[in-house]
């Protein structure tokens, strides 16, 4: 520990004493101000004595931080730190992790550093401890902050929200899962405490008791609800089903979660829990037909090869090198699916889904592995044609559909335009895009008739009731690789980041209001949008954003990846930037790739370039219209349910849709609609370990 002598002013603003210097391999590191001097550009500089090694290094002032005494090191809200710069709350996150400490308050904004380890943390006796406490009554935890939001839910009887925010790989799920427990937990049972919860870290009148204080005189209000022990244990193992279809192993976390969800508790007006809803957004159904090397596909595909006396069925082998969207150059090791795929069909069977139900569910996930092994080639006039092969009679088998009108719909596919059928002719490429989107349609229905089924299991009385709103957004990406699924997952933090910057300064303007104290009010969230519009804008200002320019490209003839980016490049770039004067300000935020074809954005979280090879693919959303009118004629229920929907009038015209438009919906507006007044925000960090 470093000591403190006697100190004195130096010129530059600093006393005689320790600070952080920067370094390129630790960020900071730990120095002695010796002396101060002036230079030849009359920078005010010192010397400084290094603390490892105590080597001497002549540093500007202007470039180091001054340190904290060191009984601030471990301070359990970084707002009490006296200086409060990027150093020393970096040194204090750092010796807080390291003594097992994962969670910090920022304010009222908790962050969490994934510990990459079990912790005792979350028992039933940790939950008591949270339990009617404030906030400043324990360290922090995931469950102050849903206590706090309750608290906040029954005084205002206003829905509240609790975001999850962070890069992936950082515990954002597992929290969310965390704090949806303690909420289910506080609100079903009785509790043997007095002690005042709080809307903050001020106290307040709100009382867990086996009745709720509202603060008037002689009223008590009733907070627990008998919820059945079943109703609980098919929360925790609904999340078990998750995982399986929503979660696949990524280059930096083992168990990344592949879609955003909203996780609704829902409560009546004096704090009794009703059920739980939950609401998915963003599924990366892409992953189905492609991914990186060094990444897996969705768990339940490797589960399925393990499963015990379904293989048969299913027509499945083992061994992921025997199906095109499993195989690797070599198979990841460490994960028992076995074990996995018992654990699945033990929450399918807790959560309520009959047998039947999970024989459908387990033939068309089958399916697609059958679907990629169909075996197209070009003929010689450049047509496609399908070998005959075991894996198109499988597929046909598995789906309840005729193998020549399937192989018709791929081949020779009949579109019905100004009163008439005219068939077309494919070449292998439009026909392995046919069937990738078909697999990816396939499975983001499954993955919807699955979130349909929870939430039946889930979900409480149907009457008017407040909600507290667990939002998990998936978290930023800045792969070596980055592609469309990484540009509409940044989007989406891009806007939630903006989103907290102008909400953080409104409470602030607010709370200065309230005490009388005059502040120029300056919104922050504005200066995001440059980068907003450079991705999203629709055309009507004007100017037309990259995923608006991807949509148009698609349904241009003979555009193809080239010509979009060399469109997006003529739109945005600057050909002088230290001359050009800005047509608009997004132009800032854009940079062609200089080897690759692509192009760079500046986000809030740093420069990540976007390769975009294969976006017009990536965004054709649906198979052909003959195909799906094929699939609306299986003989199997499931399936033909399952593309109903797309079916448009009179069973002829097909709902047709690029994938950003039919996510727009999704990532642009149905979050921030969830996202209540009342925010109670997390911020997730992954170590650098």
């Amino acid at each position: 520990m470093l000591s403190e002598p006697e100190v004195a002013p130096l010129h530059g603003g600093f006393k005689e004493g320790w600070v952080w210097v920067p370094d390129e391999k630790e960020g900071y590191l730990a120095g002695w101000v010796a002396k101060e001097g002036i230079n030849n550009e009359r920078v005010v500089e010192g010397e400084i004595i290094m603390a490892a090694g105590a080597k001497v290094k002549t540093m500007p002032f202007h470039a180091l931080s001054q340190m904290n005494s060191t009984e601030l090191d471990r301070v359990e809200n970084i707002g009490e730190l006296e200086f409060l710069n990027e150093a020393s709350v970096a040194h204090s996150l750092k010796l807080r992790y390291a003594s097992g400490e994962m969670y910090t308050y920022s304010g009222l904004c908790l962050i969490s550093i994934n510990p990459y380890i079990d912790l005792p943390l979350y028992t039933d006796d940790i939950i008591q401890e949270y339990r009617g406490k404030r906030c400043d009554q324990n360290p922090p935890h995931i469950f102050a902050v849903a206590e706090l939001a309750w608290v906040n839910l029954v005084e205002t009887g206003e829905s509240q929200s609790i975001v999850l925010t962070g890069e992936s790989g950082a515990g954002k799920t597992e929290n969310t899962m965390q704090a949806v427990q303690y909420l289910v937990s506080i609100t079903t049972r009785p509790v043997n405490t007095a002690v005042p919860a709080t809307g903050g870290f001020e106290p307040s009148n709100v009382q867990h008791q086996g009745t709720f204080l509202t603060g008037k005189e002689n009223s008590t209000i009733n907070t627990t609800s008998i919820l059945p022990l079943k109703l609980k244990e098919q929360l925790l193992q609904a999340n078990i089903i998750l995982e399986a279809f929503g979660n696949a192993r990524t280059a930096r976390n083992e168990n990344s979660s592949r879609f955003s969800k909203l996780v609704r508790v829902a409560f009546t007006k004096n704090g009794s829990f009703v059920g739980v809803y939950v609401d998915w957004y963003m599924l990366e159904k892409s992953r189905v037909v492609a991914r990186s090397e060094i990444e897996q596909n969705f768990h339940v595909f490797y589960m399925l090869l393990e499963g015990e006396g379904w293989r048969d069925t299913l027509l499945l082998q083992a061994g992921t090198q025997e199906y095109e969207y499993l195989k690797k150059p070599q198979e990841i090791d460490g994960v028992d699916h076995r074990q996995k795929w018992h654990l699945l069909k033990n929450a399918l069977d807790i959560v309520g889904f009959t047998f039947d139900e999970q024989l459908d569910l387990f033939r068309v996930m089958a399916a697609i592995l059958h679907i990629g092994n169909i075996d197209i080639f070009s003929d010689r006039a450049a047509q496609a044609q399908i070998k005959s092969n075991v894996a198109l009679e499988n597929t046909c088998k598995l789906l309840g559909i005729s193998p020549q009108s399937f192989s018709q719909s791929i081949l020779r596919p009949r579109v019905f335009t100004s009163q008439v059928w005219i068939t077309l002719t494919r070449t292998r490429q439009q026909a392995i895009e046919d069937l990738n989107a078909l697999c990816k349609t396939i499975y983001e229905k499954v993955f919807g008739f699955l979130m349909e089924r929870i939430n039946r299991a889930l979900d409480g009385p149907k009457f008017n009731s407040s909600f507290i709103g667990v939002l998990d957004i998936t978290g930023f990406e800045m792969d070596r690789i980055n592609g469309f699924e990484q540009l509409c997952i940044n989007y989406t933090n891009e806007r939630i980041q903006q989103f907290f910057n102008h909400h953080t300064f409104v409470v602030e303007r607010e709370e200065y209001m309230r005490e009388s104290v005059e502040w120029p009010f300056v919104d922050f969230g504005i200066d995001l949008q440059p980068t907003i519009e450079l991705i999203g804008a629709t055309g009507n200002n004007g100017h037309t954003g990259i995923l608006t320019c991807l949509d148009e490209e698609f349904v241009r003839l003979g555009a193809t990846d080239t010509t979009f980016t060399s469109k997006l490049h003529a739109m945005w770039a600057l050909t002088a930037p230290k001359e050009e004067k800005l047509v608009h300000i997004s132009q800032s935020k854009y940079t062609p790739a200089q080897f690759s074809k692509g192009f760079i954005i500046q986000h809030y979280a740093g420069r990540v370039e976007y390769q975009t090879d294969g976006w017009l693919v990536k965004n054709k959303d649906l198979p052909n219209d003959d195909i799906i009118r094929v699939m609306v004629k299986s003989n199997n229920q499931f399936v033909s349910d399952l593309f109903l929907g797309l079916v448009g009038v009179g069973g002829l015209e097909v709902q047709n849709t690029v994938a950003f438009g039919n996510m727009k919906e999704q990532f642009v507006k149905r979050p921030f609609t969830a996202v209540c007044k009342r925010v109670c925000r997390t911020r997730f960090l992954a170590p650098k370990i």
